[in-house]
Parts: C-alpha cells; structure tokens; sequence
C-alpha cells in the first residue's frame, strides 16, 4: 500500500510542529492536516496545475503546518480536568479566596497618571465602567492594528507598575 499523496509534507509539518509530542499525538495531528488538504483539494490542483509540483508541495506543506499549529493550540486551551480528582476542587476553593491584586484607590492612581488615550484603552480592554472590548475590537474601533493596541497595552501597564512600585 502506498502512502497517501502529499505524505512527505505532511509529515515533514508534523514532525516539526509535534517535536515533543506522542507519536499517538503526532498521528492526530497528521489526520488534522489531511482534513485541511482534503478541503483545499481544489486550490492544491490549481496551484499545481499553474505553478508546478515545488509549489504545490510547499504550499501543502504550509497548510499542514498551519492545521498542526491550530490543532496544538487548540488542545493546549482546553485543558481538561477529572471532576473526580480532590485537587480540581481545592484549586478551584484557593481561586476563589484570592484577593483583588489592587484595591480600588491603587486603581484610580494608576489610573489617574495615564493620558486619555492610555486610559480609554485600559477602561475598554478591561471593561472598567464600559463594555469590555478585545485587542483586535479595539484595533478596529480605533483604525489600529491588534498587536499595535497590545504594544501599547503592555506600554501602559509597565507605566502603571512603575507608578505603583513608587
């Protein structure tokens, strides 16, 4: 039996994004890139068809890569938990004991250092006192990119912790 066509690409993304992965994990992730091929079938033949074999395989390769990548990245956000395990329990008892990092004083005066612009971004990602936002909502409301509105982000709450620290 011969291998599926476009097996050396695949395998090739996989190996490279699956590095420290079980080869079980490495097998699922080389069927999610298949389930990403078998839906681009046709954009693969015309890229073959108009460009040629090296770009049909690099281009195959690249979406192999990138369904590894999404598939990894999926599993890692969803962590999964026994409910039958006491520690979920006791972790889920020590979250709910935490304090505020800030109080509302410490709030206002880091706040208060801010310009308007710093400060609008902070109420609207954080939601204090307005309809929380994301970077890339942001970024759209503003006409600015999602990691322009994240560098300012980090930009402001270094200014923030600065002021705290004082």
């Amino acid at each position: 039996m011969e291998p599926p066509r476009w097996h050396k690409q695949v395998t090739a993304a996989v190996r490279k994004i699956g590095r420290d992965l079980s080869a079980q994990e490495r097998k699922d992730l080389c069927q999610e890139a298949y389930l990403a091929l078998l839906k681009l079938d046709a954009k693969i033949e015309e890229v073959l068809d108009q460009d040629g074999v090296e770009a049909a395989e690099r281009y195959v390769y690249t979406v192999a890569k990138n369904a590894a990548l999404q598939s990894v990245r999926s599993e890692r956000s969803r962590k999964q938990v026994s409910l039958s395990d006491p520690a979920v329990f006791a972790e889920a008892e020590n979250q709910s004991n935490h304090k505020p990092a800030l109080d509302t004083s410490e709030l206002q005066s880091a706040l208060s250092i801010l310009m308007y612009n710093e400060k609008y971004i902070m109420q609207k990602l954080y939601g204090l006192g307005c309809e929380q936002l994301t970077e890339s909502q942001l970024g759209e409301q503003l006409s600015r990119s999602r990691d322009s509105i994240h560098r300012q982000k980090v930009s402001i709450l270094t200014k923030m912790r600065k002021h705290l620290s004082k």
